[in-house]
């Protein structure tokens, strides 16, 4: 089931191809500079507080939304088509197993 290639024809018709890919250029440079700044700021620090202190969340969220729709939700579409395609293979195997 390709639910991405769904996604992909329905965002290529709302929003220019250049403006797609400004997008999910920003998006993932938010996205790996605010965690490599956040990695490099707790290595220095020597672990900090908690796990997540001080986690750029707020980057994170504004990186995902720009990437969010070229980048993110394809791959999140193609893992959930993998996944639907293996309960239905599974629910075949089972079914001509009974029968």
């Amino acid at each position: 089931m390709n639910l991405a290639q769904g996604w992909t024809n329905i965002w290529n018709n709302l929003v220019p191809s250049g403006l797609q890919t400004v997008l999910a250029v920003v998006g993932v440079a938010i996205i790996a500079f605010s965690l490599l700044g956040w990695l490099w700021s707790k290595r220095k620090a020597q672990g900090g507080n908690g796990v997540a202190s001080g986690f750029p969340v707020m980057a994170m969220v504004l990186g995902c939304l720009c990437a969010g729709p070229n980048v993110i939700l394809p791959a999140v579409l193609a893992a959930l088509g993998g996944l639907i395609d293996i309960i239905a293979a599974l629910i075949e195997w089972i079914g001509g197993t009974l029968a």
